[in-house]
C-alpha cells in the first residue's frame, strides 16, 4: 500500500444537526465503508463541499468527496488526527446494514463519495477513489471484498450507486472491489 500517493484535503463543513452532528462514530472507528457516487453528474468534491455547507432543508451527508483532483473529507473520518464523526449517508429505516453489519451505516461507517460526468475524468476520479478506500482499508484492518457494500446494495429499493458511475467505465462493484484489494496488495515505493 503506497500510503502517500495522494494527499487527502480536510475541510470540514459547520456542525449543523441535519449535516454534521459532531457526534463520533459509534463504533470508534470505522466498521464498514459504504461507496457511493454523487449521483449529480459534472458536480466536484468542492461543489459538494458548498453544497452539503449551506443545505437548510433535508438531512443528508457523506464524509468523503472524490473527484479527479481531490480527496476531500468534509467531515472527519479519523484518518487525520480528528475522531469520526456520523454523516447522514444510509437511511435508518432500511435494515439491511443492520443485518449485514450489526448496526446503522451511519454510526459505524464512512460514506465515501465518487464524482463523476461532465468534465471529470473519470480514469483519474477512479484512481483515487480505489486509492481511498484501500488506504481506510488498510488502516483499519478492514477486508475490501466484504467491508465495502453499495449504497445499492443496503437501499436496493431505492438507490443505485455507486453503480451507475461506475458502468460509465465499463466497471462493475466487483471490479471495484478487486481494484480496492489490488492498490492494498501494492508495495511499489
Amino acid at each position: 500500500m503506497i500510503k502517500n500517493k495522494y494527499q487527502i484535503e480536510r475541510r470540514y463543513i459547520d456542525v449543523r444537526h441535519n449535516v454534521r452532528s459532531g457526534t463520533r462514530l459509534t463504533s470508534g472507528t470505522p466498521g464498514f465503508l459504504v461507496a457511493h457516487d454523487t449521483g449529480n453528474p459534472g458536480a466536484t468534491a468542492d461543489n459538494h463541499f458548498d453544497y452539503f455547507q449551506t443545505l437548510k432543508d433535508r438531512s443528508a451527508s457523506a464524509q468523503v468527496f472524490i473527484d479527479d483532483k481531490k480527496i476531500l473529507e468534509i467531515i472527519p473520518t479519523g484518518t487525520g488526527a480528528d475522531p469520526a464523526e456520523k454523516a447522514w449517508h444510509v437511511l435508518y429505516n432500511v435494515s439491511t446494514d443492520n443485518d449485514r453489519f450489526g448496526d446503522d451505516a451511519n454510526d459505524i461507517a464512512l460514506g465515501v463519495d465518487l464524482c463523476y460526468g461532465g468534465e471529470i475524468d473519470f480514469a483519474a476520479a477512479y484512481d483515487r477513489f480505489v486509492w481511498y478506500l484501500a488506504y481506510c482499508c488498510d488502516k483499519w484492518g478492514l477486508n475490501p471484498l466484504t467491508h465495502i457494500p453499495s449504497h445499492k446494495q443496503l437501499d436496493p429499493a431505492r438507490k443505485r450507486d455507486c453503480n451507475q458511475a461506475l458502468a460509465m467505465a465499463g466497471k462493475t462493484l466487483k471490479d471495484l472491489l478487486y481494484d480496492v484489494a489490488t492498490e492494498i496488495k501494492d508495495s511499489r515505493p
